[in-house]
């Protein structure tokens, strides 16, 4: 089978979507052909480029495309996330050249929604994966710009209060800002409705787009990511009296919820320690804000992990912490990785991540936002470190990225038998 992936990001910048993509890749080449089309956000690149090429032994088709007096232009701006005239063109004739049997949409910002109508056109089977909000929210996480969650409101009005920010807008301009949204929001809707199937990796996400009219509900399957933990370790023997190790890994960022973690954790009385790791010089202000919340030297705040260092962190850890205040549309992938680690996780009671872990069996749960819950349910393993270990034994592996991998196949399989028409969902 030839399988075109469609992602915005590829090798080396490994978000979430971009890493499940590059293990979908290598797991679908063991038997199929692949190629992954995605576009390079290379600031040096001047205009638009494209290159055959390969990255982490993949065959890849990258697309640079740099618009002059872009930044100057808020509404080119705005709709180059979603609409690219030069990537359709392109996408077109690699759909004639490569002519995949199927394609599979990964993520589409700063592409083009356009893509699934052209290999619509062509009469390619077309599959895409909701990874996050974006289908609905510009910013992809149905957060406002105040920080809270957002709910949305009728005809765009919490949207265009997020895209003035704090600015005042004379009404006539936050009537224009209305309609563009409209715009971007019917072109989307259009997109998904002409998929041959669209999957949700968690009940939650799916949830969502039923709730808000994108899609009936036969019309989402719901396929979890897998995950590839080939890299895991054996995990250490916890002695009586040892420190309860707790680590949070991931982006250290306001709506990640490091604070109410820092917060909690300075509370906690007993032997243990808390390990942060994560990008340190990406939200610095933010950063430096945590160093200042500090209030016991068990608190450490380390840099970002790379893969073999991430399976030795979750060998050493006791418990995974995960305070998000964002409803982790398709639950994060760390969270899976500590589960196929054996590692217990303590999340936020709130969105995806909460599907994975049921409350006294392979992990606890807390009301999101709520230091004083989170301290009380850290201070539980502390008191009781038995628990851990008996959590550990409870946790059920997560699928892995080879799971994963077969059952898009079977997706893929029943497509071409069925050779759905455009527009048919």
């Amino acid at each position: 089978m030839k399988i075109l992936l469609v992602v915005h990001r590829f090798w080396p910048q490994l978000a979430g979507t971009e890493l499940y993509t590059l293990n979908l890749a290598r797991q679908l080449a063991e038997r199929h052909q692949v190629l992954v089309y995605y576009r390079d956000h290379d600031s040096t690149a001047p205009g638009f480029q494209c290159l055959d090429d390969r990255a982490a032994g993949i065959a890849v088709r990258r697309v640079s495309l740099n618009l002059a007096g872009l930044q100057r232009n808020r509404y080119r701006q705005f709709v180059s996330s979603y609409r690219n005239l030069e990537i359709e063109h392109d996408f077109d004739q690699t759909l004639a050249r490569y002519q995949p049997e199927v394609v599979h949409f990964q993520h589409l910002m700063y592409l083009s929604v356009k893509l699934v109508e052209l290999a619509s056109q062509r009469g390619v089977p077309t599959v895409i994966t909701l990874h996050d909000f974006w289908f609905k929210c510009n910013n992809g996480l149905l957060l406002r710009h105040t920080g809270e969650l957002c709910a949305g409101t009728e005809e765009f009005r919490a949207c265009v209060d997020c895209a003035a920010g704090r600015r005042r807008r004379p009404e006539a301009m936050r009537r224009l800002t209305a309609q563009v949204l409209k715009d971007r929001d019917w072109q989307l809707r259009q997109a998904l409705r002409l998929a041959g199937r669209v999957i949700a990796p968690s009940r939650f996400l799916k949830d969502e787009f039923v709730r808000d009219g994108y899609l009936p509900a036969d019309a989402i399957q719901v396929v979890e990511n897998g995950v590839d933990a080939s890299g895991a370790l054996p995990h250490r023997v916890r002695a009586d009296g040892d420190a309860v190790r707790f680590a949070y890994i991931g982006s250290i960022a306001p709506h990640k919820g490091v604070h109410v973690l820092v917060e909690a954790f300075n509370g906690v009385r007993g032997a243990a320690r808390l390990d942060v790791y994560g990008d340190l010089t990406a939200e610095p202000a933010y950063v430096e804000g945590l160093r200042g919340r500090i209030a016991r030297p068990e608190l450490s705040l380390r840099g970002a992990l790379g893969r073999e260092a991430l399976w030795h962190a979750l060998s050493q850890v006791d418990a995974l912490v995960v305070p998000s205040l964002w409803y982790e549309a398709n639950s994060p992938l760390v969270v899976r990785e500590a589960l196929a680690a054996g590692v217990p996780v303590v999340v936020s009671d709130l969105g995806a991540a909460a599907e994975l872990i049921r409350h006294g069996v392979n992990g606890l749960r807390f009301p999101a936002g709520d230091a004083a819950a989170l301290r009380t349910t850290l201070q539980q393993l502390v008191d009781a470190p038995h628990q851990i270990e008996a959590m550990r034994r409870a946790i059920e592996p997560p699928p892995s990225a080879a799971d994963n991998a077969r059952r898009l196949e079977a997706v893929y399989g029943g497509l071409l038998g069925a050779q759905p028409s455009a527009g048919g969902v």
